[in-house]
């Protein structure tokens, strides 16, 4: 981020986690990963920013914040950040980093993508809101999914990796959700940046891509 030191506060990778406790019952926030950092280096590269004066830039499944954070070091001042996470651990962890670093507090929303009702602001005391009301006029989104295939109320493995190593029964369901979202709500210029894993990509990956997406048009993948 133009030779910029970032600090960054977030948990361990599994091996280590392990063996740590977290006093949490939402489990750990994920670690900064190859993935992470390749999803940072994607859009620096793609100078997603562009020449547009006014972002809403939506970071899903946030985690420590790392994308929202690198993205708004380089955004206009009047840039909106919003981090949805269903973990408030991580959410915490989000605000304590934008404030080490010296940025305004992005919008914090704690939801589940997949609960039709939307989320609600972290830390109010205040009722959910609907994707389309916190989501409108999203001009970047990003997202780094979980993706691996956890079945349903395993307690061994939800304990060992965390909300954000699970990515429903078949590892695509967050996928799914955030590609539906983003035809929903980005847009017509707006981006979608995702750095996944597919356990199953087979030969009708974009087939099931683009039943995703939908009916709205798009100008690539």
């Amino acid at each position: 981020c133009n030779s910029k030191i970032v600090f960054f506060a977030t948990d361990l990778h599994p091996n280590v986690l392990s063996s740590t406790n977290i006093d949490d019952s939402c489990g750990a926030v994920m670690y900064i990963g190859p993935d992470s950092l390749a999803l940072v280096d994607h859009w620096n590269s793609v100078s997603m920013l562009g020449d547009r004066k006014e972002h809403q830039v939506v970071d899903i499944g946030t985690g420590s914040g790392i994308q929202a954070l690198t993205m708004s070091l380089q955004a206009p001042a009047d840039c909106k950040v919003v981090c949805v996470d269903v973990n408030p651990r991580a959410l915490q962890l989000t605000r304590l980093n934008f404030v080490w670093n010296g940025l305004p507090e992005p919008v914090l929303l704690l939801g589940d993508l997949r609960d039709p009702s939307g989320a609600r602001e972290f830390g109010e005391d205040s009722p959910s809101r609907s994707w389309n009301q916190w989501f409108e006029k999203t001009t970047i989104m990003l997202a780094n999914p979980p993706f691996l295939p956890v079945p349903v109320g395993d307690e061994t493995i939800n304990k060992r990796h965390g909300l954000f190593s699970s990515g429903g029964g078949s590892g695509e369901e967050i996928l799914a959700r955030i590609v539906e979202l983003a035809s929903k709500y980005l847009e017509p210029e707006g981006s979608l940046a995702v750095v996944s894993e597919f356990m199953n990509p087979g030969t009708d990956f974009f087939e099931r891509l683009k039943s995703w997406w939908g009916d709205t048009a798009a100008k690539g993948v």
